[in-house]
């Protein structure tokens, strides 16, 4: 697992979140990625349950975070399950109590 974007969301949100990685076919030499990815696992505090994942491509897996009004802030690891190669390496996924925002101004 290479990214999670975003990397965080808020209490009592919805949030979609995009997973991005690759690996390795050993016997073949070739790029899996995350081919047959079938669940999104998510370790740390109770209080995010995931909905709708799917594969985008080889390399992306989406899936949908509902996050609970009284989770905990903080970080948990987030790993993706596929059927060929596992469970992923793990990445931070933050559960905060204020809105994630996206800086779209010029920062030239």
């Amino acid at each position: 697992l290479n990214g999670v974007f975003p990397a965080g969301g808020q209490r009592g949100t919805s949030v979609v979140v995009q997973f991005l990685g690759e690996s390795a076919d050993r016997k073949k030499g070739a790029l899996i990625g995350l081919r047959g990815a079938r669940d999104v696992l998510v370790e740390g505090p109770p209080g995010i349950t995931v909905r709708d994942v799917e594969n985008i491509n080889d390399h992306s897996v989406r899936a949908t975070f509902d996050i609970a009004a009284d989770a905990a802030p903080g970080r948990r690891m987030v790993r993706v399950k596929c059927d060929r190669i596992g469970l992923t390496n793990a990445c931070y996924f933050t559960v905060g109590t204020l809105s994630e925002c996206r800086d779209t101004g010029d920062n030239n």
